[in-house]
C-alpha cells in the first residue's frame, strides 16, 4: 500500500512500519535551524572560494562548512571577510586570533597575532595529496548583520599534513570592524590555488 500525501519538493518521505510511504511537509525555511544557502564544489583550481550572497538580517549567524579542501601545493588555509562582497578586508590589523593549535607530531601552541587575513590553522600546512584528507572544518560567523559589534568567527578545523600526520585548530578569529559582513572568502595564505574541496554555506536561525 502506498499513501502519497502531497509530493512536491518541499515534502520528505516517511516510511511507516506497514511498508506504506507517506510524506511530511518540510518546515518553512524561516522555521529551520539551518538553511542551506549555497554549495560550491571546486573541480578545477581557483585562487579563492567566495560566498557573497545571503548575508542578511533574517539569519542570526552564518555557518560555512567544508571538507576535502586541497591546496595546489602545501599551504596554510585562511579566511577573509568583506563588507560589500567585492572588496576584501586585508589591512595589517584587520584580524586578531585566539586559536589553540595541535599536530600529531607532538607540538601545539596558541596563536594570538594580528594579521592581514584570518589564519584558520597556521601550525602546519595542508597537504596537497588527496589521500591525506585535505582540510575539513567550519566557521560560525556571529552577528554578521550587526553594525555595533566587532565580528567573531568561531573556528574548528583539521587537516592532513602528509605521511599520516594531522593538525587541528579551534578558537576564534575577530574581524576588527563593526560594519556588517556581506562575504566570506577561503584562500591559502601563501598563494597556492584551491585545487579541490566542497563548501556549504548555511543561514542559522
Amino acid at each position: 500500500m502506498t499513501i502519497l500525501v502531497g509530493t512536491d519538493p518541499n515534502q520528505v518521505p516517511l516510511n511507516s512500519m506497514l511498508g506504506a510511504q507517506a510524506f511530511l511537509d518540510r518546515p518553512a525555511q524561516s522555521e529551520r535551524t539551518h538553511a542551506l544557502l549555497a554549495t560550491t564544489t571546486v573541480g578545477s583550481a581557483v585562487a579563492t572560494v567566495d560566498f557573497t550572497s545571503g548575508f542578511d538580517a533574517r539569519w542570526r549567524a552564518m555557518l560555512l562548512v567544508w571538507h576535502g579542501v586541497l591546496p595546489a601545493t602545501a599551504d596554510h588555509i585562511a579566511v577573509r571577510t568583506s563588507a560589500d562582497g567585492s572588496a576584501w578586508d586585508s589591512g595589517a590589523s584587520n584580524y586578531v586570533h585566539a586559536l589553540q593549535r595541535m599536530q600529531s607530531a607532538g607540538s601545539g601552541s596558541g596563536y594570538g597575532a594580528s594579521d592581514t587575513l584570518g589564519y584558520i590553522n597556521s601550525i602546519a600546512t595542508v597537504s596537497a595529496t588527496a589521500a591525506h584528507g585535505g582540510s575539513n572544518g567550519s566557521i560560525l560567523l556571529a552577528n554578521h548583520a550587526d553594525t555595533t559589534l566587532a565580528k567573531h568567527l568561531l573556528v574548528t578545523e583539521s587537516h592532513g599534513t602528509g605521511s599520516g600526520g594531522t593538525a587541528s585548530a579551534q578558537g576564534s578569529i575577530v574581524r576588527n570592524a563593526t560594519t556588517a559582513v556581506a562575504g566570506l572568502r577561503i584562500l591559502f595564505s601563501g598563494g597556492a590555488n584551491v585545487a579541490a574541496g566542497t563548501f556549504y554555506l548555511y543561514g542559522v536561525n
